[in-house]
């Protein structure tokens, strides 16, 4: 939470905004922020500079699920060696890639 404190209270920041509403301007997008707010901004920014990565929430999820994917991967692997043991079937040839796939085939139907 120390690395992305910052982090988190910047984008709530900039995600919601305490405007000066328009009389002529329906369109509330286009409204400045108010004084207060982009004095908070300032001083969350300046203060909590230290409590900051800069990386996006989209970054983190993949390099994440890269990791799950490789670790994984590598169980599958170890279980299927496991299996293959278990099941004595014979290493070399595609005895293991058969019976794996007819095991995938039977799991996704």
């Amino acid at each position: 939470m120390d690395n992305k404190l910052g982090d988190l209270f910047v984008r709530a920041l900039r995600d919601i905004r305490y405007t000066i509403p328009s009389a002529t301007d329906g369109e509330r997008f286009r409204w400045p922020s108010h004084q207060l707010w982009t004095a908070a901004e300032r001083s969350v920014t300046a203060d909590l500079a230290e409590l900051m990565t800069g990386v996006e929430p989209g970054v983190v999820k993949s390099i994440r699920r890269e990791q799950l994917a490789r670790s994984t991967e590598a169980q599958v692997k170890g279980l299927m060696a496991t299996y293959a043991l278990a099941k004595q079937l014979p290493i070399e040839g595609d005895a293991i890639a058969a019976e794996l796939e007819r095991m995938a085939k039977e799991h996704v139907k």
